[in-house]
């Protein structure tokens, strides 16, 4: 999954209302993907790996 600092939504939306955007496509999604295990570390817990979907 991608993820997108609250910071960049907060400027894309802002962006966005005032019209600087108009006719353009903006990508402010993370180039890294990150696993549900990283982030479920990144929020300060564990998670056991697991085999089954």
């Amino acid at each position: 999954m991608s993820m997108v600092h609250h910071v960049d939504i907060g400027t894309a939306t802002r962006l966005a209302l005032s019209g600087a955007l108009d006719g353009r496509i903006v990508n402010i999604g993370d180039d890294a993907p990150i696993s549900l295990h990283e982030l479920v570390e990144l929020a300060g817990a564990s998670m056991a790996p697991v085999a089954e979907p």
